[in-house]
Parts: structure tokens; C-alpha cells; sequence
């Protein structure tokens, strides 16, 4: 399913030619993106002595304006914690944005902003134990461009996410059976710079 998925939004991009673009935002442009964010972690998933995690993630994203206001694109994730011992999850998964007011030549260049609102999902893995997690989520952001192809990217995120972990030794994360399944939440507020191909 997951290959299937990047081929369809690799498709989408791959037909819109770059040199179609005029502007951020634009059909055929291109955004790379790169964020620190704080999380905060709670739900069944995340008990740990009764306490709640709060962590900071580095995040990645690659996407193209299959048509103006609207991309398509991939999105790379690294979470680190230390529970007792370093644990590290990295994730990789499809992000589709759509612009709430379609971008045009005058809105894309200082002092503007340009606002979206995202859904996305991963698929990753924890080393330290043999976990594999699913997650889905929302996100409302704020570019505040700083020139025509940079901008300072703000924005704030919710996602579930479900956690199939397999444990013969250690127990991380409070007794449940080898095997089984958790959920929990995520909420994250995050910082970044997005660069813009056009």
C-alpha cells in the first residue's frame, strides 16, 4: 500500500514541469522544508509511571504544487527520547497540503504569508525494540516569507498514532503482552525554514 501511495504522488509531481512555475506556490514549483519541534506525548501508548513524554523531533519534507495552493509530497521524521535508555523512531510517509488562499505573484514575496493546512502519515520504525508504528494526523501552518523563495514556516500538528511492539526482554513503556497494540497522541509545535523551487 505504502509503494503504492509514493508512486501515485510521485506521478502528481513528476507532471508538472518546473519551469511552468513563476512563483511560490505556483503550479509546478517545488518546497523544501526542514523543522525542530517540540511534542508532547500522551494516551495508553506513552504511560510511563503515570507520566506523559515530551520530546524534540526533526522533521523533513519534499513537495511539488501539482496546481496552485495544492502540493503533494513526502515527509521524513526523527524522534529521540531517553526512557531509561535512547530510543530513536524514524518515520517516512506521503503530506498533501492545500493553501487557503491560492498563492499569486503579488502574496508570494515580502512581507506576505502564505497559510495551509496539511494531512499526513507515517510509517516508521524504533530501534532498541522491535516496534513498527502507524500515524495520521492534521496540521495548521504559517509561512512568513522572507524572500520569493524562502520563507520561515511556523505551524502546529495533531496525529494518532498506533504502535505494534514485540518484546522479549525489556519492557520500555509498562507491562502488556508480546505482541499487542497501542494508541496514543501527539501534538507538536514546530519551527523551520521552507525553501521554494521555481
Amino acid at each position: 500500500m505504502k509503494y503504492a501511495v509514493a508512486t501515485v504522488l510521485l506521478v502528481l509531481c513528476l507532471s508538472s514541469p518546473s519551469h511552468a512555475a513563476e512563483f511560490a506556490g505556483d503550479k509546478g514549483s517545488w518546497r523544501l522544508g526542514g523543522a525542530v519541534s517540540f511534542a508532547y506525548r500522551s494516551g495508553d501508548l506513552y504511560e510511563v509511571d503515570n507520566d506523559n513524554v515530551s520530546e524534540v523531533n526533526f522533521s523533513f519534507a519534499a513537495d511539488c504544487f501539482v496546481s496552485r495552493g495544492f502540493s503533494a509530497g513526502f515527509g521524513f521524521t526523527i524522534y529521540h527520547s531517553n526512557r531509561g535508555r535512547d530510543i530513536t523512531e524514524v518515520g517516512f510517509g506521503p503530506r498533501l497540503a492545500v493553501y487557503l488562499s491560492p498563492p499569486s505573484s503579488d502574496d508570494a514575496r515580502p512581507p506576505g504569508t502564505l497559510e495551509y493546512v496539511e494531512i499526513f502519515g507515517a510509517y516508521s520504525h524504533t530501534t532498541a525494540t522491535d516496534e513498527w508504528v502507524l500515524s495520521a494526523g492534521a496540521g495548521f501552518g504559517v509561512e512568513i516569507l522572507l524572500s520569493e523563495a524562502v520563507a520561515l514556516d511556523t505551524g502546529i500538528r495533531y496525529m494518532r498514532e498506533w504502535r505494534h511492539g514485540t518484546y522479549v526482554t525489556f519492557d520500555p513503556w509498562g507491562p502488556y503482552s508480546s505482541g499487542s497494540t497501542r494508541t496514543g497522541y501527539r501534538f507538536q509545535l514546530g519551527l523551520g525554514i521552507s525553501y521554494f523551487i521555481f
